[in-house]
């Protein structure tokens, strides 16, 4: 395959070209818009047909076999998010709060970034284990609650060391404060655990699991062959977001750029 092919290929696809229509359009300050109601339904339809195929697949593969894998990509989620903290927090020179903050989304996968990246092996007609939408689910949770763990730690280790300076009635007032900030982090990974993408992605793996391939079929129509087009219209709508943003890039500096 030359390298001409190669690109058509990989980069001339319904779902690169029509994002970078939706770049073009926001540039030249079209008033193009994808509808409100239509850009929340597009992640829960995506996210639903995901987790169907997932529960599908783990009905015929079995448990057992996919159990390896999800304590491989768990081990890779715990290792990425410490290696992208040593990094912000020692090349970044970013505090310890933004470095924990900004490792975890990389120790977790998002999930309408997994939903293009699998309907693009689709395309080229790669093929893909079913389970890895159960997978998925387990990484971001896993990411945040490491993230939210340390911070944890961070947030006493600096507080204890501030009391030893202050008196009884500061003390009092540091640890109202210490347990604040407790509560919000539990907040954060409460609402991480139960946010509409981890439960419609979570139910609809049960629900796949349970109905197996005889059950799927009667909405296979629209759960299997509508997929990628739904994928289309939410590139439109991801091309229109990043050439509305493509200015911010100058405010984040080249650091923050590379790194990502």
């Amino acid at each position: 395959m030359d390298i001409l092919q190669l690109i058509q290929s990989n980069l001339l696809t319904p779902i690169v070209l029509f994002f970078l229509f939706g770049i073009i359009a926001a540039r030249i300050k079209s008033d193009l818009k994808i509808p409100e109601a239509i850009s929340e339904f597009l992640p829960i339809y995506l996210l639903a047909a995901i987790g169907l195929h997932g529960g599908i697949q783990m009905r015929s593969t079995g448990f057992e076999n996919m159990l390896v894998p999800m304590l491989v990509a768990i081990g890779l989620s715990l290792l990425f998010t410490l290696n992208h903290y040593q990094i912000l927090r020692k090349l970044g020179k970013f505090n310890i709060f933004d470095s924990y903050a900004l490792a975890s989304t990389y120790g977790a996968v998002g999930a309408v970034t997994f939903s293009v990246g699998l309907s693009f092996l689709k395309n080229q007609g790669v093929t893909s284990e079913g389970y890895l939408a159960a997978v998925l689910a387990v990484l971001e949770p896993v990411a945040f609650i490491l993230a939210i763990f340390l911070t944890n730690m961070a947030v006493s280790k600096q507080i204890n060391a501030k009391k030893q300076s202050f008196t009884n009635d500061s003390k009092s007032d540091i640890d109202v404060g210490l347990q604040e900030t407790k509560i919000k982090l539990s907040k954060i990974l409460r609402e991480s655990v139960t946010g509409k993408a981890i439960v419609i992605l979570l139910g609809s793996i049960v629900i796949g699991y349970i109905i197996g391939k005889e059950g799927f079929s009667p909405i296979k129509i629209v759960f299997d062959d509508l997929f990628t087009g739904a994928i289309v219209i939410f590139m439109i709508e991801m091309g229109i977001i990043a050439g509305q943003r493509l200015n911010d890039l100058k405010k984040v500096g080249i650091f923050l750029i590379s790194f990502s």
